[in-house]
């Protein structure tokens, strides 16, 4: 019994020393962090493939798919400019993708994500560095709190208004806090000013919400340069400049003006919902809060004004949206992208001065469990609804053999927030011939009409 205990000893000691050579020689960490990067990469593109098209999917596709030539694509993201929404190259971009095949889109859909991750990876780090526990620790809080994670990354309308709407705005932002850490010689060079600012006004003009956080982190960063250096660098006045460019013309869209005079909004709904908006936020992310209060007022990181920049930023986005609506849980995307890079500031340093290599080591292996159990409740959430949806899908080939174009198909109800139908409709497709996804629907498999079995209210 006393050599079993003993055996059980040495095999401890050398699984944690081959843990820690993992983890601390470093060829085999970069060698390990690549292997994660690349795991990730095709989880995330399984669940991508198991996708199908999903309600606005539909009419997008049926419209790109009359396209002629590359500039159909400006043509339409033009229409919607003066019609619906001053998003033009999140249009742009969404009709392109639904253009292409699934099989490409699962491709590219992929990629987005792992440049989102990176993109906020180098927002908290500010600078090269291999950090295992970081990149780990990014997806995991993506999946644990965004409260409609297949919305915002898995269905493909979503994505191009909220996934790949923020890459371009973390982009510049990433070289703005680059220049915090160290002021580089080389953001003097006129062709990095002339690039900043063509930067600046293409992520000023991609989403509203990011726009304003855009141009109040960079006032932030504004103030400090000139706290620290003594003035204002000339990337930064061009910078802000060509944001804020951008931004008014995603805001005078007239499109926005014929879009909301439709919601009559009453001054006790504003009232309401300045209220309303952040707290979503807290109740959507609470860990999240609680982590970064903590970290602000016990932690010992010397980046806590960086850290409070975003994470104010996070807010100015919640207060922002009051104008146009209260906020819905797929707008809570770029807050919690922006409430995660405030604690990873704050964390990482402190994460980075644990003493205790074990205990470095145990975190990093507690978030790989999790984000296994995070991806096993995706794949089934998302799973259950394309099985669900192939089967409509082998209903409505069955009906069209026969010649019937008139079909009726099952309900399918999304139960996963990482399902891309999600907190989109109770069930889909509609009970109503004339719903608009269902018109969709129809034309894309050349039906005449489509609808699901009435569901039944119960009393």
């Amino acid at each position: 019994m006393l050599e079993i205990k003993e055996n059980i000893e040495r095999w401890k000691e050398s699984f944690e020393a081959k843990c820690l050579q993992i983890f601390y020689k470093k060829k085999l960490h970069l060698g390990f962090f690549i292997l994660l990067v690349l795991i990730m990469f095709v989880l995330v593109l399984v669940l991508n493939q198991a996708t199908p098209w999903i309600s606005d999917d539909f009419f997008v596709r049926n419209t790109a798919l009359t396209f002629s030539a590359f500039s159909d694509f400006f043509a339409f993201a033009y229409n919607n400019y003066f019609a619906w929404c001053g998003r033009f190259w999140a249009y742009a971009c969404w009709a392109f993708l639904l253009s292409l095949s699934k099989s490409l889109v699962n491709i590219l859909n992929t990629l987005a994500y792992m440049a989102l991750v990176f993109l906020m990876y180098f927002n908290i780090l500010g600078r090269r560095k291999v950090s295992i526990s970081l990149f780990i620790g990014i997806n995991f809080l993506l999946w644990s709190f965004l409260p409609t994670f297949g919305q915002d990354i898995f269905w493909v309308s979503g994505s191009c208004q909220y996934l790949w709407s923020i890459l371009i705005p973390l982009l510049f932002l990433m070289l703005w806090r680059l220049y915090y850490d160290r002021p580089y010689q080389v953001f003097s060079n006129l062709a990095m000013v002339a690039t900043i600012t063509i930067l600046g006004f293409f992520a000023g003009w991609m989403h509203e919400l990011v726009s304003a956080a855009l141009l109040f982190i960079l006032i932030c960063f504004s103030a400090f340069y000139k706290i620290r250096d003594k003035k204002i660098p000339l990337f930064a006045i061009a910078g802000l400049a060509s944001t804020f460019i951008g931004t008014v013309l995603l805001v005078v869209a007239p499109g926005n003006f014929a879009r909301h005079s439709q919601q009559l909004r009453t001054l006790g709904s504003f009232i309401e919902d300045l209220i309303r908006n952040p707290a979503a936020l807290i109740e959507n992310a609470p860990l999240l809060v609680i982590l970064l209060a903590v970290l602000l007022m016990r932690g010992k990181s010397k980046n806590k004004i960086l850290s409070v920049f975003y994470a104010v930023s996070a807010f100015v986005m919640c207060i922002v949206c009051i104008p146009m609506t209260h906020i819905r849980q797929r707008i809570m995307f770029a807050p919690i992208v922006f409430l995660i890079i405030a604690v990873g500031i704050l964390f990482e340093e402190e994460f980075t001065d644990f003493k205790d290599k074990k205990l470095r080591v145990i975190i990093a292996t507690i978030l790989i469990i999790g984000m296994g159990a995070l991806f096993s409740e995706a794949r089934e959430g998302i799973d259950y609804y394309n099985e669900a949806w192939q089967e409509n899908v082998q209903i409505i080939e069955a009906s069209k053999a026969k010649g019937k174009l008139d079909v009726v198909v099952n309900p399918v109800v999304p139960t996963s927030k990482f399902c891309g139908a999600y907190d989109l409709w109770k069930f889909v497709p509609s009970d109503e011939f004339e719903y608009f996804d269902n018109r969709q629907i129809a034309i894309y498999y050349k039906l005449h009409s489509l609808r699901s079995v009435r569901i039944k209210q119960s009393n």
